[in-house]
Formats: C-alpha cells, sequence, structure tokens
C-alpha cells in the first residue's frame, strides 16, 4: 500500500471519528482560490470511501473566496474540510475563508495542507523520508 493511499485512508478513519455522537453523511471540499488540490484531494478521498464502503455524499465546490456558492452548500453538509495550498497561501486568505464559512455556520472537521516542504524540520512527516 503506498503511504498516500494510507493517508486517505487515515483521513476517512479521522473524519468518521471526529464526531461519535452523529453520522457525517454529506462532506463538502472546498479551497480559498483555484489549484490548491482540492480536486485531487477529492477524488483519493472518494476511492478511501469507496474502499471502506461507506456510503457517503462528497461534494467538491468552487474556492470559498471566489464565489458564494461554498457558503450555500456548506450550510446544508455535515461538515467542510478545507483544503490549502501551503506554498501558495497566506495566513490572511485561510482565516477569511473560515471567517466565510463560519458566518454560515458551516461545520469545519478539518484541514488538509498540501504541498508541504518535507525537508523542512518544523513539521512532522510518516512515512521513508529520501536522502539527498
Amino acid at each position: 500500500m503506498s503511504p498516500i493511499s494510507e493517508a486517505y485512508k487515515i483521513l476517512r478513519t479521522n473524519i468518521e471519528f471526529s464526531n461519535v455522537d452523529e453520522k457525517i453523511q454529506t462532506i463538502m471540499l472546498t479551497s480559498t482560490k483555484m489549484a490548491e488540490g482540492e480536486s485531487t484531494t477529492f477524488a483519493n478521498l472518494a476511492v478511501a470511501y469507496a474502499q471502506s464502503n461507506k456510503k457517503v455524499l462528497l461534494i467538491d465546490t468552487p474556492p470559498v473566496l471566489v464565489v458564494t456558492d461554498a457558503q450555500i452548500v456548506a450550510a446544508q453538509c455535515d461538515g467542510v474540510i478545507m483544503v490549502i495550498d501551503s506554498g501558495r497561501v497566506k495566513n490572511e486568505a485561510a482565516l477569511k475563508a473560515k471567517v466565510s464559512l463560519e458566518l454560515v455556520k458551516a461545520r469545519m472537521i478539518g484541514v488538509i495542507i498540501n504541498n508541504i516542504n518535507r525537508n523542512s524540520t518544523d513539521g512532522y512527516y510518516y512515512g521513508e523520508r529520501k536522502e539527498k
């Protein structure tokens, strides 16, 4: 099993256990702007759910800071996951996106941060690290 496949299975499990009192049936994925990896995350998470025979509706919306569609959909979903590109998105933009979702009482269940520099000693990474 690849580390990427395992990471999405862990994400699926974390979502399932994020609230044991209520089932999460509809999950919306959004981002702050285009090309942050939201569609790739959507596809891989859909595969992880399909492999576990879980019936969950995943919804991929336009970026929350681009159009209001994401806010409208978020208010109707059981949970929202925001995908952020660590190399391209400023903290202010991420916070603005979070606030815009909070305004409609969206239930944030997680944030996925893409493109983290794995050579940095500031973060945690599970898996094999290739030496240069």
